[in-house]
């Protein structure tokens, strides 16, 4: 999110960054915004109706209209079968589906109302398939593709644009407390400059490293035995 942020305010658009570190906000915002750049820190928890509502109308107030938003919050956490805990589901669905939600609730009307705009959801390859201990993570990322798509062909005549972006493995804080294999583990600037330029060019659905979502397709060709195994 930071590294995503930071190319926007660098090639000179306003941006608003939400998160609920007011803290770490304010610093980032005031480094950018030293630089030259334009960028509006606001404290915010995406799982929260109330804290969103007023994120977006403050970003209103500041700026007068919204033309891109990125759907970026999204955590994980290892859950498996053998202590499974809806609370820890939870944790996850909130965030990664929720928070998106209460996000699209008030930014659809602000964009009809405009007929503009382009909404960007950061999902996961994970959507497209289940592993063991992560199935809230790829559940939330699978339900995010569908919202998006089918927001997609509604809102379509109606001047908005929607992105559905879903890339692999991305060195990120998220990532460092992996403890598994990340095959085709990209580096943070490389993914965020990928990303950056599917927003630009307005990509219907981008799927990034190509041999990594390759191999995903390719298995869903496998018997489902085999494929578990």
């Amino acid at each position: 999110g930071l590294a995503l942020a930071k190319l926007f305010a660098y090639d000179g658009y306003s941006v608003s960054i939400l998160a609920r570190r007011k803290d770490r906000l304010e610093k980032i915002a005031k480094e950018l915004n030293e630089s030259g750049s334009t960028v509006f820190p606001i404290t915010c928890d995406v799982t929260d109706p109330n804290d969103v509502q007023q994120a977006i109308k403050q970003t209103v107030d500041r700026f007068g209209h919204i033309d891109l938003v990125v759907l970026n919050a999204g955590v994980s956490q290892s859950n498996f079968a053998s202590e499974f805990d809806v609370s820890t589901q939870d944790d996850v669905l909130k965030p990664n589906l929720y928070g998106a939600l209460y996000i699209l609730e008030k930014i659809i009307p602000h964009m009809i109302e405009r007929q503009k705009g382009h909404i960007v959801g950061i999902s996961s390859l994970a959507s497209y398939i289940s592993a063991p201990g992560s199935a809230a993570y790829s559940a939330s990322k699978a339900a995010l593709n569908h919202y998006l798509s089918s927001l997609r062909i509604e809102l379509n005549d109606k001047g908005i644009d929607v992105s559905t972006i879903c890339p692999g493995f991305i060195k990120t804080p998220l990532t460092s407390r992996n403890t598994y294999s990340m095959p085709f583990l990209m580096d943070l600037d490389t993914g965020a400059k990928k990303i950056y330029n599917a927003i630009l060019k307005k990509k219907t659905v981008y799927n990034f490293p190509k041999p990594l979502f390759w191999l995903i397709q390719l298995s869903s060709l496998i018997p489902i035995r085999l494929r578990d195994w």
